[in-house]
């Protein structure tokens, strides 16, 4: 019997999931400058994943127009990401995992960010007080069981590919010196 789809993707996007946290560690979400490369980081992986409509039926992911406004509060712009390629429903699937799942990290980030002593950094946090995907999440495992043994490879690539891009924009920020002095 082959494992259940939830359990496959954490046991094999971990290593993945793993490298976005290394790379989004390094920023100091205390700081008004990093934050905002955090969140220009953030805007540039999710402008780039097609989950508009979400996959399924599932509830929608409204996150973009919190990045924009945050931005916007800290003067910056929202850079798009070069469009990831998700042929399939079931890799789209994979996808929504990612973001879904990466608003549970957003309530430790939120905590870390509420910290900040600059007014400035404290203006933008839309984002990262969002709970409404949550819903996603919940809808999310409700579905996962019905989804085909035959899509649960697709469904993986999807969230490894999701993975992959917002690695990317994270470290991409960071080289452009926008992490902060975490």
């Amino acid at each position: 019997m082959p494992a259940p789809l939830r359990r496959r993707l954490r046991d094999e996007t971990r290593p993945a999931h793993d490298r976005v946290d290394a790379a989004f560690d390094r920023f100091d979400l205390t700081d008004a400058h990093a934050l905002g490369g955090f969140l220009e980081a953030h805007h540039e992986a999710l402008s780039a994943l097609p989950l508009d409509p979400a996959p399924l039926g599932l509830p929608g992911v409204t996150l973009l127009p919190l990045l924009r406004a945050d931005l916007a509060a800290l003067g910056l712009g929202a850079p798009v990401g070069e469009p990831v390629a998700l042929a399939s429903e079931a890799e789209r699937l994979g996808a929504y995992y990612v973001v879904a799942g990466s608003r549970m990290g957003a309530q430790v980030l939120s905590a870390r960010w509420r910290e900040a002593s600059c007014p400035r950094a404290l203006s933008a946090g839309r984002y990262l007080s969002d709970r409404t995907m949550i819903r996603g999440w919940k809808a999310l495992g409700a579905a996962l069981p019905a989804v085909p043994v035959a899509e649960h490879d697709a469904v993986i690539a999807g969230a490894l590919a999701a993975f992959g891009r917002f690695e990317a924009a994270g470290r991409g920020q960071a080289a452009r010196g926008l992490a902060g002095a975490a």
